[in-house]
C-alpha cells in the first residue's frame, strides 16, 4: 500500500492510493513512503523499486548487527571475553528471523531497529561523557536526530524515544541540554508530523488508527493485543531475567542503565503491541513489527546481562563461556525454525549451528 501511494506520489504529485483516488491517508509511515517515492522520481519502478527497497532492509539489518556487536564491546570494556561477546551478539542479530523477514519483506521495521540501537548507542556514550566530565552536547543532538527520523518514518517510534529520552533526562546532571538538544526536537516532529497529516487529510492520525482503536472495543482490542504479544512471551521473560541479571551484576553506573534503557524498550513496545490489539500475520508465528524494532535490543542485553554476570562470578573457562553465550545464537536459530512459515530444513539448521 506504502508502494503505491509512493508511485502515484511521484507520477502526479498527489500523496494518494491511486490517481484520482479521494485524500484518505492509508499508509503509517510518512518519510518511508516518501523515500519510496524518492526511489520512482530517479526512474525506478516495479521490481526495481521493490528490490532497493528490501537492499534498504538488508543494509539496516548489517547495521543492527554492527552496532549490537560495538555497543557489546564498549560496554563490557575491561573483560577478557569481551569480544567474544561482542561477536556472539552482532552474529546472533543476523540470525533474528522476524527481523530479517519484515526487513526483506519492503517494512521499515529494520530502520526503525537500527534507529533504535543508534538512539541508545548515543545515550550510551552521553553518559560516559558525564561520567568523565565532558560535554555531550553532541551525542544529544545525534539522539534528537535518530529520534526525529524514527517517528517522521513511524509515528509510534515516539514510544521508544520517550522511554530512552525520558531515562537520561532523569540521570542527566544538566537536564536542560537533554530537553533542548534532544527530546524537544523529538517533540516538535511529532507535532509536524501530525500537523501535516491534518493540514492534508483532514485528520491528525491515519486511516488504519481509526479502523483499529476506535473501530473495535477495547476489551476485544486488548484481549488480541495479549495473545498476539503472548506468542512472544518466552522472549520477554528471558529479557527480564537478563535485565535484572545485568542491574545486579553490572560493572558500573553507565552498564546498568544501558540495561535499563534497553529493557524499557523492549517493555515499551510489548505494551504498546498490547495496547493497539497485535498486529497482522500474526497466524503465521512471526513477531509483530512493534516487537519485532525492539530485538536486537533484547539481544543485547541478553548477552550484557549473561556477561556481566559471569564477570561477576570470577574468572570463567573457555567451555563455561562458550556453553552459556552459545545458547543465544542458538536461540536465534531456534527462532527462526520455530516462526519460519516456510520452515527451515534441518540441512539449514544443522548448518547454522556447524557455523555458529
Amino acid at each position: 500500500i506504502s508502494m503505491t501511494y509512493a508511485r502515484t506520489f511521484a507520477t502526479t504529485g498527489e500523496l494518494v492510493w491511486f490517481p484520482g483516488a479521494g485524500r484518505v491517508q492509508g499508509f503509517t509511515n510518512p518519510l518511508w513512503t516518501l523515500y519510496m517515492a524518492g526511489l520512482h522520481g530517479i526512474g525506478l519502478a516495479g521490481p526495481w523499486a521493490s528490490l532497493m527497497v528490501s537492499l534498504t532492509g538488508v543494509a539496516a539489518v548489517l547495521g543492527c548487527g554492527v552496532l549490537a556487536s560495538r555497543l557489546v564491546s564498549r560496554l563490557l570494556t575491561g573483560w577478557t571475553h569481551a569480544p567474544v561477546a561482542s561477536a556472539v551478539a552482532g552474529g546472533s542479530v543476523l540470525l533474528l528471523y522476524p527481523l530479517v523477514f519484515w526487513a526483506l519483506r519492503g517494512m521499515e521495521v529494520g530502520v526503525l531497529a537500527l534507529l533504535a540501537l543508534i538512539l541508545i548507542t548515543l545515550a550510551a556514550a552521553t553518559l560516559r561523557a558525564w561520567v568523565d566530565g565532558r560535554s555531550p552536547t553532541r551525542l544529544l543532538a545525534g539522539a534528537g536526530a535518530a529520534a526525529v527520523v524514527g517517528i517522521t518514518i513511524r509515528f509510534d517510534f515516539l514510544t521508544v524515544a520517550a522511554v530512552v529520552l525520558g531515562l537520561l533526562a532523569w540521570w542527566a546532571p544538566r537536564k536542560r541540554s537533554v530537553l533542548a538538544f534532544a527530546a524537544l526536537p523529538a517533540v516538535v516532529s511529532a507535532m509536524v508530523v501530525l500537523g501535516a497529516q491534518k493540514a492534508y487529510y483532514g485528520d491528525w492520525f491515519p486511516n488504519t488508527y481509526y479502523l483499529k482503536m476506535a473501530g473495535v472495543a477495547l476489551t476485544d482490542r486488548l484481549g488480541r493485543g495479549v495473545l498476539a504479544t503472548g506468542q512472544s512471551l518466552p522472549l520477554l521473560v528471558a529479557t527480564g531475567i537478563c535485565v535484572v541479571l545485568g542491574l545486579r551484576f553490572g560493572s558500573s553506573s553507565v552498564v546498568r542503565r544501558c540495561v535499563a534503557m534497553l529493557g524499557g524498550v523492549v517493555a515499551v513496545s510489548a505494551a504498546y503491541s498490547v495496547w493497539v490489539g497485535g498486529d497482522a500475520w500474526e497466524n503465521q508465528l512471526v513477531a509483530n513489527r512493534y516487537l519485532t524494532v525492539a530485538l536486537p535490543c533484547a539481544l543485547v542485553v541478553a548477552v550484557i546481562g549473561m556477561s556481566e554476570w559471569m564477570r561477576a562470578e570470577g574468572p570463567a573457562d573457555r567451555r563455561k563461556l562458550g556453553g552459556v553465550l552459545l545458547t543465544i545464537p542458538l536461540a536465534s536459530i531456534a527462532q527462526g525454525v520455530l516462526v519460519n512459515p516456510t520452515r527451515y530444513s534441518w540441512v539449514l539448521g544443522a548448518a547454522g549451528a556447524a557455523v555458529i
